[in-house]
């Protein structure tokens, strides 16, 4: 039984591995398994996801459906949230339910949830790390309260094979016509496949390499394979990446997708001429495996303490997307970004004396614009969104950087830290100069002691680069400091 002013709860998250692998058509969905909500009268319920939609096969769809045969009522009335993972662990896109009556065997759920492109494309890094879809649904029964709270944790997976094949393309620098620079691949037992990948250019003046993939032949008619190609250097340590997604639904057909630009590929790769090549090849087996199931309740003070937080901190960004009763504006170029005083000051010293100087000044009156000058406009309101939500939308390693030296600047703790473990994990040749000089002038030892850690790992060919080159003449004295703590690192 449930008293009136409780609101019983229940998590669930749903892991999708390999959801590239995804090969439903329109209006065929993947389905979790079912599970029992004990906190709501012992019902059954299970969630779909369309890949290609259940009517339009641009958008993404999710589905609640409560089972046929359940220990529950006739008649239940549910409001169910829906939300995605994102890479640094915060939930986004999320779409709150209408109170919806459920009775058994029924379906309500989000049409258009997201854009195909969006997912796959655009937002792939935030929203599909390791191509791991994680999808979060919360159940709660209407009216409202809070009792009791339960979280259910499955993961599922689209199964793969797997073949590797190295590739060594003589003369490469010589090489015009690529009609002939091709390499066969073939999985092998109860999957038996091959494809063919050839390298040739683009039509388009600026000549970029074109990888097309053939499938030769296959048991499979619908088939989907991601090829990840890599570029080896004289010692075999892999200076280039590409990955490429390619759909077959007949035999003998032909896709093909952009892999680099012709600059990508440096001449220091290459060995007496020749290029040296790793592929990888991954093809769906149409199988999908329900690998992990754990059930966790929770009830205690501190469970629930966590609860609230969390929807307090929602509460904030909601407050900040609609903008209202905003009181002040920060401006950053063209951008003019709504904001609360008591927000500002909350999180940031730098900002609150900002307006402190502001309000003597007579400039800080309710809806005044104050100017920021050192940060972009882009930076500026990624940054107050993170103020008030703890998240940052689509990271990429430009932005990051940019969001890493703002936190620094207007002591957002938190956002400087954030950045800084995501720009620790993303380090390559041309990045590195980047990121070692702004957690220098930043004083972020951790980050700077990473960043100094790759370059000596990778010393050997690093040296040779002209980014090292160029950061030597630019910062002499990091670069001087560099050398001295790499001669260090190789003695110890």
């Amino acid at each position: 039984m449930f008293e009136d002013d409780d609101k019983d709860e229940f998590f669930f998250r749903w892991q999708i591995k390999n959801f590239c692998f995804a090969t439903n058509k329109t209006g065929d969905a993947l389905h979790s398994p079912s599970f029992v909500v004990d906190v709501l009268d012992e019902t059954k319920w299970s969630l779909s996801v369309y890949p290609r939609g259940k009517e339009d096969g641009e958008f993404i769809d999710v589905f609640l459906t409560r089972c046929s045969e359940d220990g529950g009522g006739v008649q239940i009335p549910i409001i169910f949230t829906i939300e995605l993972e994102a890479a640094d662990s915060s939930r986004q896109e999320r779409r709150v339910s209408l109170e919806s009556i459920f009775e058994r065997n029924s379906s309500w759920g989000f049409e258009q949830y997201i854009r195909r492109t969006t997912l796959l494309e655009d937002m792939k890094s935030t929203f599909l790390p390791d191509d791991i879809l994680t999808i979060h649904c919360k159940l709660e029964r209407a009216p409202s309260g809070v009792g009791h709270i339960t979280e259910y944790i499955i993961e599922s997976y689209a199964e793969t094979v797997k073949t590797e094949v190295p590739w060594t393309i003589e003369n490469w620098s010589e090489t015009r016509d690529f009609s002939e620079v091709y390499k066969d691949a073939q999985f092998t037992g109860e999957h038996e496949s091959s494809f063919r990948m050839f390298i040739c250019e683009s039509d388009e003046a600026e000549k970029n390499f074109i990888l097309k993939l053939k499938k030769l032949e296959s048991k499979k008619k619908d088939t989907y394979v991601s090829c990840r190609i890599s570029v080896l250097d004289a010692e075999g340590f892999e200076v280039l990446v590409r990955t490429t997604h390619h759909r077959f639904s007949d035999a003998s057909e032909m896709t093909s997708q952009k892999l680099c630009d012709r600059g990508d590929v440096k001449d220091s790769y290459l060995q007496d001429g020749t290029l040296s090549l790793r592929c990888v090849l991954n093809m769906e087996t149409g199988k999908k495996t329900f690998k992990k199931t754990e059930k966790v309740h929770s009830s205690s003070d501190e469970d629930l303490e966590e609860y609230i937080l969390k929807e307090l901190v929602e509460d904030y960004e909601n407050m900040f997307l609609s903008g209202n009763f905003s009181n002040v504006k920060l401006r950053a170029g063209s951008k003019v970004v709504d904001c609360h005083k008591s927000i500002l000051y909350a999180r940031s010293q730098v900002l609150g004396d900002l307006l402190d100087r502001a309000e003597e000044s007579s400039e800080g009156g309710d809806d005044r614009v104050i100017d920021i000058e050192d940060v972009d406009g882009d930076t500026l309101e990624q940054m107050v969104y993170f103020m008030y939500s703890d998240k940052i939308n689509n990271i990429k390693p430009a932005s990051a950087l940019k969001l890493f030296v703002a936190g620094h600047k207007y002591q957002i703790k938190y956002l400087k830290q954030k950045c800084s473990l995501y720009l620790s994990q993303i380090f390559n040749f041309e990045n590195v100069y980047d990121v070692l000089t702004a957690a220098h002038i930043c004083e972020d030892g951790e980050l700077k002691r990473r960043a100094i850690g790759y370059i000596s790992e990778y010393f050997s060919r690093i040296c040779l680069t002209t980014e090292w080159a160029n950061f030597r003449k630019t910062e002499k004295e990091l670069a001087a400091y560099v050398c001295r703590e790499i001669r260090r690192i190789k003695h110890l």
